[in-house]
């Protein structure tokens, strides 16, 4: 059973919104409790992309919140966010990460972390997306 759920938009251009679905528990290569995020095809059910953290990491929870973050990189295909709130960062353990993926074809586009570096902080536990506050699109 999934632990998250965000509509990704639409992947695939048949005009119905696709789901992306965080399975947070998930064992992938190994690692306990790393959390796998997937976004499923709203047509067919079919999984279209499998959206795996870049530092995998046993107990990360990876995708334990999951959003869709609107056209990151601008190829008209919205975006997601995936929280891994116990990724360690460096010597900090448990700080965590939020990674960009393209819903195009998966890779991250970019990684947010916390702005003070600290441990235990759990970042990524929440997220949601933003209006473009700072006109950066105009």
């Amino acid at each position: 059973m999934p632990s998250t759920v965000a509509k990704a938009g639409v992947v695939v251009q048949v005009g119905l919104t696709d789901i992306l679905f965080g399975a947070r528990y998930s064992t992938v290569d190994g690692c306990s409790v790393q959390g796998r995020p997937y976004v499923f095809s709203a047509k067919d059910r079919t999984v279209l992309l499998t959206l795996d953290d870049p530092q995998a990491q046993a107990g990360a929870s990876s995708n334990c919140c999951v959003r869709s973050a609107g056209d990151l990189n601008k190829d008209n295909i919205p975006d997601d966010l995936i929280g891994a709130p116990y990724q360690d960062v460096g010597a900090n353990t448990a700080q965590g990460a939020v990674f960009a993926h393209s819903d195009k074809d998966g890779p991250v586009l970019l990684t947010l972390l916390v702005p003070v570096l600290r441990r235990n902080a759990g970042f990524g536990w929440y997220l949601a997306a933003s209006e473009d506050v700072h006109r950066w699109d105009t």
